[in-house]
Parts: structure tokens; C-alpha cells; sequence
């Protein structure tokens, strides 16, 4: 039964978080997206404003610079990109309030043409070269020598009328070196510079002291291009057009149109993935869970919360006797016995404050037959959180009922079985008491007043004594008998009870009983212990007596009595020396009417030990017997604390 609970909970539950997630996943894209146009556009649009609107000497002096820093902090390798063709363009990074410019790879393009680049290490070796490879780069060194990251070199050569732009550099494999990049155009067409000395060594500027031109017609002229180009035809350019600053500008849309495409294909791809085991994997369960609960050997229903039937499955009609749909809209206590119905809207009321009920109840059938049930009725709640109506689980119990009820008729049988023998063994014992007397009195009398005749008649002595025995051993019988049925009825009190001051009078009893001066008893100190007085001393008597009495021929008989503290409870110990008992009967010795030996060896009726076990569970306890042939035995029980 609670297997379906958890079937149709989790089947809800599911259907539940699925319905949720939509809200949430659709809500997710909306704000991301919103926070993506909110957050970094605005940011990215009002960078290109601002170098929109600036001055053609302050866009180029950002160029500048951005050149310079390029070449220093990117560590440009060479040798690591010999084996590729890369152009590289700016490009504007927004970074919070302020704009920097980067490089990335865009395309490549193979050239054939000599190159104009030379690139020198640090010992003025060439790396790589122009053609005119006997020129000379005596002024490498100084370069590199006097340079630092503020700094980059601009050198004359009004032979051939160009500039060389000498910028230190790290390539390949952390070689340092200088990179000379030839402008083969005049000065005034390339580069303003507010300050100038060409002289055969150099100059050293500034880099906010360069500014590049902005010439927009420059841009479809092939020297409007700073040009490196390696051996390998690699052409790296950088455009220094206004032009650079529009294509940027759409990448970034470009970019951010690709990022919030990404983001929708990501929550897509999310919704793909998860919708279907939030979505649709859900209702497929809870149509497996309804198909499940429709074959389920266990009575489902759902009620409404005006108390009529709106859902049931097949076990459910079958055990009221009924088809599903002749319960539907039936009201619940249709299947309820009439005698049950106080308790059942009792049991309603509790499930609605405690939110669960189970109990078992008589159940009424379509034929009115009664019927036994076990009932567990869960409330339900809409999304609201109201009560609307509640799941009933039912299952028929009335075959282990009918055993339960059989059960409990023989055991109230068996009661008065016990209590009726119980009496008539009292009334036996107590009514044959005094038939007995009276034939052991009279053949007492009987021997005596013929004495003198028996004196010669061997077999009438016999006959008499025969017939004082049996009188005497039924007698004791018949006591036995009476104290074994008399425990159960005994109704007095459990008290303090002296261990001590029990074996003190156990064993003046045994010694006024038996003449005995081979006899010893003995003990530790002794707790007091909580029982029945009377039966406590009954108990230890018959284990002290029979532990004298099953003594070898000529042996004189000692009993010992210990104590040991078990914390919940104590264990009495009842020592002898006597003749043992073999481990076989270690249980058969406990039942009423069990001997081990004949009556002409030890006297008794067999039923002592009986009486001691009886007593010991009655008191909470166990007894038992550790003994050996010819080695003794030990006695032990335990009375709870």
C-alpha cells in the first residue's frame, strides 16, 4: 500500500515541477536576454560613440599606441607563425567605462613579393630581410640597447625616401630583437609629428607624439597600410582607415547578435534536454503510474472533497463487490459498514489535521456482506494549497482477520480450559486431602492395634506399609499438585523479599523435616530481591532439599546459595555435591511429572522442579542447570531487579 502512495505522490509531484519549469525556463531566457542587450550593449554602443567623435589626431594617436603595444606585450613570434598567413585587425573591447583595442586572426593572405621587413635578435644577426640585404643595421643595437616600453624608433632614410618604424620586439622563443618596417612613401604624406631632428642615428619619439594620418581617400592607396610581411609572404596588416572603426563596430553587433543567439540556443538545447525528463518524461510516468494504479492488487480511490468517488481502480470495486465506473460519483461511505461510520468520519477528521490515517474497519459490500479492511487516507491540496478531497488506500484483510478472531477464540478457550483445571485440581487435591488422611490414620492405627498379631506375619506388615505409603506419597502428591495450580491464582503483592532471612527459616524447615546431621547449607550475603514472598521461599526449599536429598550413599550433603548482580537483574546460584545430572535431561527435569530415577532410590513426586520454573517466570525470570555425573550440579535463576 505504501509502495502506491509513493506511485501517485511522485507521479503529482512530477507533473508539477514540469508545468514550473516551462514558467521558469522561458522566464530565464527573457531575463538573460534582456540583462545581455541592458548590460553590455549600451556599453559596447557608447564606446564607439565616444571614438566616433573623436578628433582624427586623437583616433590616430590611440592607433598609434595600440601598434606599439601590440608588437611589445603580445611577445609576436614569428617563427611560431611562419608555417600560417594572418591579417590582423584592430578591434575595440569594451572593459567597463574604457576602451582598448585587440588583435584577432580574420583571414589570410599569401604574398609572393619581396619582402620589406627585417627582423634582427638582440646581437644584430638578421633573422629576416629585405633584398638589399647589404645594408647596414649598425643602428640595431643602439635601438635595442635604449629602448624602453614607452618608446619606439623612427628612422630616416631620405635616400630612398622612407621611413623606417624600428620597434623592440619578442619572437619565437624568447628571442628579443628589432622589427623595421619600411614606409616607402614621403613623410608628409604618412606621418605629423610635432617634433623632429633627423639626424643618421635616429630619433627616439614618444608614442603619443606620433600621429598617423586619417586621410580617408588613403585607404584605397596600397601605402595607407602599415605592412610586415616575413619571408614566408605573411601579410600582417593594420588598416589605419576610419573605415577599421565601422567594420568593428558591426562585429561587435555581429557579436553580440551571435551571443544572444548562443544564449537562446543554449536554453533551447537545456529546454531539449531537461524538457524531456521535466516535461515529458513526467506525464509519460504519470500515465505509466495511472496505468499501474488501475492494475494494482491494492484498492486505490480518489474522493472529492464533497465526498463522492471521481476515481477508482479495479481492486478497489472488486473487494465492495463493484465495477470502477458503478462507484464513480457514489458517496464514500457507500462500502462503509453501518456499525463503522462514527468511526470512519472520526478517522476523516484526523487525517485532515494530522494529514495521514490508517486503521482497520469493517467494510460493506454491493451484496451487504461484511467485510474486513484496512483503510490509509491521505489528504489532497491543489496548487492553492486547499484541501480537495483525498486519496483512500484499501486493502482487504479478512482472511488474516478471520485467523486473528479464531485466534483469539482459542486462546479464551485455552484461558478457561487453564481456569477450570486450575479449579479442579484445587478441589481434587483439597477433596481428596482428607480421604487420604483418613486411610493413612487408620492403617497407622491399624498396624499398631496389630501388632502383636503381625509380629510373625511377615506379609501382612508388608500389606500395612504398602498401603501407608501409597497414602503418604499421594499425599504428597497432592500437595505438589496444589502448589503447582496455586501459583497462578496466587494474587498477593510483590515485596521487598530477604534472601538472608529465606534461607535461615529453608533451612530450619529442612532440618526439623530431616534428622540429618550430614546436612549443610551455606550462603553469601544475599540481596533482597522484590517477589512473592511465599513463592520465593517455595522455591528455594525445593532446590535446597533436592540438592541434599540426590546424594550418593554415605556422603554427607552440602548446599551453597551465591548472588550475582546482573544490573537489571540478580542471578541466584544453588551449589550441590550430589550426584549430578547427565546433559540430556538438562530441560526434561523442568517438566511436571519427570524422573530420572526410581522411587525405591529418591523419594518424589516429580513435579518440584516444575513448580520452580513456574515460579521463576513468574517473576520475569529464567531457570537452569549446569551439572556434571558425579561432579554436582548448579541450579541458577534470575529475578528481575
Amino acid at each position: 500500500m505504501k509502495h502506491a502512495q509513493d506511485t501517485i505522490e511522485s507521479a503529482y509531484d512530477r507533473k508539477s515541477i514540469s508545468r514550473n519549469f516551462i514558467y521558469y525556463v522561458l522566464l530565464s531566457v527573457v531575463i538573460f536576454l534582456g540583462l545581455t542587450a541592458a548590460l553590455i550593449y549600451p556599453q559596447v554602443q557608447n564606446v564607439f560613440d565616444k571614438v566616433q567623435n573623436q578628433s582624427d589626431e586623437n583616433y590616430a594617436k590611440t592607433y598609434a599606441s595600440m601598434l606599439h603595444r601590440y608588437i611589445e606585450d603580445r611577445e609576436f613570434g614569428l617563427l611560431d607563425i611562419a608555417e600560417s598567413s594572418y591579417v590582423l585587425n584592430a578591434v575595440l573591447l569594451a572593459q567597463g567605462d574604457r576602451a582598448d583595442f585587440r588583435d584577432f586572426v580574420s583571414h589570410a593572405k599569401l604574398l609572393r613579393e619581396d619582402p620589406i621587413l627585417t627582423v634582427l635578435d638582440l646581437n644584430a644577426e638578421i633573422i629576416f630581410t629585405e633584398s638589399e640585404t647589404t645594408q647596414d643595421y649598425s643602428w640595431a643595437r643602439k635601438i635595442i640597447d635604449g629602448a624602453t616600453e614607452q618608446e619606439f624608433h623612427l628612422i630616416p632614410n631620405s635616400e630612398k625616401a622612407q621611413f623606417e618604424l624600428a620597434i623592440p620586439i619578442k619572437f619565437g622563443r624568447g628571442r628579443e630583437g628589432v622589427m623595421v618596417a619600411r614606409f616607402p612613401v614621403s613623410l608628409e604624406n604618412i606621418f605629423n609629428l610635432t617634433e623632429f631632428e633627423a639626424n643618421s642615428s635616429g630619433v627616439i619619439l614618444s608614442k603619443n607624439d606620433v600621429v598617423l594620418s586619417t586621410d580617408i581617400q588613403a585607404i584605397e592607396q596600397p601605402f595607407s597600410k602599415i605592412q610586415y610581411v616575413d619571408k614566408y609572404g605573411v601579410n600582417i596588416t593594420h588598416v589605419t582607415s576610419r573605415t577599421s572603426v565601422n567594420i568593428t563596430q558591426r562585429g561587435f553587433l555581429v557579436k553580440f547578435l551571435m551571443l544572444a543567439g548562443f544564449a537562446a540556443l543554449l536554453s533551447f538545447t537545456f529546454l531539449a534536454y531537461y524538457g524531456r525528463r521535466l516535461i515529458v518524461q513526467p506525464y509519460a510516468d504519470l500515465a505509466q503510474s495511472q496505468e499501474a494504479i488501475s492494475k494494482a492488487v491494492e484498492g486505490i480511490a480518489r474522493v472529492s472533497r464533497s465526498g463522492r468517488y471521481v476515481g477508482v481502480n479495479s481492486a478497489y470495486a472488486l473487494t465492495a463487490g463493484y465495477e470502477p465506473s458503478e462507484l464513480i460519483g457514489e458517496k464514500w461511505d457507500v462500502t462503509v459498514y453501518p456499525e463503522e461510520l462514527p468511526i470512519l468520519k472520526a478517522a476523516y477528521q484526523d487525517m485532515i489535521k494530522e494529514g495521514k490515517v490508517t486503521l482497520e474497519t469493517r467494510g460493506q459490500s454491493k451484496t451487504g456482506k461484511m467485510f474486513y479492511k484496512q483503510v490509509t487516507m491521505v489528504p489532497l491540496f491543489d496548487e492553492a494549497g486547499t484541501f480537495d478531497g483525498h486519496h483512500c488506500f484499501m486493502k482487504d484483510i479478512s482472511p488474516r482477520k478471520e485467523v486473528e478472531l479464531q485466534r483469539e477464540k482459542l486462546v479464551d478457550k485455552l484461558s478457561e480450559s487453564n481456569e477450570e483445571l486450575e479449579r479442579f485440581a484445587y478441589v481434587c487435591s483439597h477433596d481428596l486431602q482428607e480421604p487420604l488422611r483418613m486411610v493413612r490414620s487408620f492403617s497407622e492405627l491399624l498396624e499398631r492395634h496389630l501388632h502383636d498379631s503381625l509380629e510373625n506375619d511377615t506379609k501382612g506388615k508388608k500389606y500395612l506399609s504398602f498401603i501407608t505409603d501409597g497414602a503418604k506419597r499421594a499425599q504428597d502428591l497432592i500437595r505438589d499438585i496444589l502448589s503447582y495450580s496455586s501459583i497462578d491464582a496466587d494474587d498477593r503483592h510483590i515485596e521487598a523479599v530477604d534472601m538472608n532471612s529465606i534461607l535461615s527459616v529453608v533451612t530450619k524447615t529442612y532440618l526439623k523435616d530431616n534428622s540429618s546431621e550430614s546436612a549443610h547449607i551455606t550462603w553469601d550475603a544475599l540481596p533482597t530481591i522484590m517477589g512473592k514472598k511465599t513463592q520465593i521461599y517455595q522455591l528455594m526449599l525445593n532446590l535446597v532439599s533436592n540438592g541434599l536429598k540426590y546424594q550418593k550413599p554415605g556422603q554427607n550433603g552440602n548446599v551453597h546459595v551465591s548472588a550475582r548482580d546482573l544490573n537489571n537483574a540478580w542471578e541466584i546460584a544453588v551449589t550441590d555435591n550430589g550426584i549430578g545430572i547427565d546433559e540430556s535431561y538438562f530441560d526434561k527435569i523442568f517438566e511436571v511429572f519427570q524422573r530420572l530415577h526410581r522411587r525405591n532410590e529418591y523419594a518424589g513426586t516429580g513435579v518440584g522442579l516444575s513448580i520452580c520454573r513456574k515460579i521463576v517466570e513468574r517473576h520475569g525470570g529464567k531457570i537452569w542447570v549446569e551439572s556434571k555425573l558425579d561432579a554436582g550440579s548448579t541450579f541458577y535463576f534470575t529475578i528481575e531487579k
